[in-house]
């Protein structure tokens, strides 16, 4: 909980409780992130030390960060509190156990994003709710919404993210934030305009789901790729994605940056060598159901 503490104060900013208490309590399920004093379930502190009490104690500490000392402003926006303490958890992971475990977080959560919506197909993360007519979260709200950040800092880079998370933190701090108040300091951060970004993945239930195929021009010396957006409905994602490809001998890949932008596109890129292998998005930084022609 210490290292926890101590790396959000300084990714993040301040933390702005006089005090951050890990309580034992018989009155929730899981974690709750009461402001300065979290609850844990009895049976979650077990003296096991595992993995999910482990990634609990480091969501409900992000919390403090984000929910409580930055609180959404409606239940339209439950993610900036959600979303972002269960990206956090993961941005704790990387830097304190290593990227393949970060990784192993982020394809855990995909798993679990297209799962769901395969269940509600007409659930978006950001939409007008009522805590007393509705569910006001889902597991979208959290690992949907950790995948938008995790997108959005491999879009704008870590220096633009981290900028962005630290103004958006310091400028609404121990006040009330929507959506649109996040977007408008990490455009400013980045000085890209962010409104597809924010409205293609948080306004609208559909994910992307891609066909991928490629060719390698031996005779013009060329790597020929082709893409198609199979998704349902009207919506063409755009965004940048990148592909790897692999040659005789070569155990990494050489990646290569493309943007998506219709339904159907063909990319060719100048390669000598025969290419043996392409991998798609080899870095798992875009949200997508993908297969291969």
């Amino acid at each position: 909980a210490k290292k926890v503490l101590e790396f959000y104060s300084q990714y993040v900013g301040p933390y702005v409780y006089e005090k951050l208490a890990n309580i034992q309590c018989a009155s929730v399920s899981g974690g709750m992130e009461t402001s300065s004093a979290i609850f844990y379930a009895e049976n979650l502190v077990n003296g096991k030390r595992d993995e999910r009490t482990r990634n609990v104690v480091i969501h409900e500490i992000a919390h403090q960060w984000f929910g409580n000392a930055v609180t959404e402003s409606t239940w339209d926006d439950i993610w900036l509190s959600e979303g972002f303490a269960t990206f956090f958890t993961l941005l704790f992971i990387e830097q304190a156990y290593g990227q393949e475990e970060y990784t192993k977080g982020l394809l855990k959560a995909k798993k679990t994003v297209f799962d769901l919506a395969a269940k509600m197909p007409d659930h978006s993360v950001v939409s007008p709710r009522s805590a007393e007519k509705e569910e006001v979260t889902t597991g979208l709200t959290y690992q949907k919404g950790a995948w938008v950040l995790h997108m959005l800092r491999n879009m704008i880079g870590e220096t633009a993210f981290q900028q962005g998370i630290r103004s958006y933190y310091a400028r609404f701090m121990n006040a009330n934030a929507t959506t649109d108040d996040f977007r408008m300091e990490m455009e400013q951060a980045s000085g890209l305009d962010l409104s597809t970004f924010f409205r293609q993945w948080l306004y609208q239930p559909v994910n992307p789901s891609l066909q991928f195929a490629w060719q390698y021009d031996s005779k013009n010396k060329k790597l020929v790729v082709d893409i198609e957006q199979l998704q349902s409905g009207t919506i063409v994602f755009q965004a940048p994605v990148e592909i790897g490809y692999f040659q005789k001998g070569n155990k990494q890949p050489v990646l290569l940056k493309l943007q998506l932008k219709g339904k159907k596109q063909r990319e060719t890129f100048p390669v000598e060598a025969k290419v043996e292998r392409v991998e798609f998005d080899p870095g798992n930084k875009l949200l997508a159901n993908v297969s291969m022609k």
